[in-house]
């Protein structure tokens, strides 16, 4: 999950930018694996009701929101270099 410590690194002193992390997995072993690697505060949707409340179509899924919590942007997929996904998402 190299864009999620980048950006992590990125916005460590930010504040006015937080970074949230949803992982959307119904087994526990899984679910336990993912937030090791992701690192970090975690916040677990083992329903999915979330991300499909936001309008989700894939994984992962990638939401820009703003204080208001109104999405700014959203794409799902990776995108590789890291970079080019930070830009993707307008940073």
């Amino acid at each position: 999950m190299g864009i999620i410590r980048k950006l992590r690194e990125k916005w460590a002193d930010s504040e006015t930018v937080d970074l949230m992390v949803i992982i959307g997995l119904d087994k526990q072993k899984a679910l336990d694996k993912m937030a090791r690697k992701v690192g970090g505060e975690v916040f677990l949707d083992r329903s999915g009701s979330v991300l499909k409340g936001l309008g989700s179509r894939g994984v992962p899924h990638w939401f820009v929101l703003d204080s208001d919590n109104k999405i700014l942007r959203n794409f799902s997929g990776y995108y590789t270099p890291v970079e080019e996904q930070i830009k993707r998402l307008g940073f």
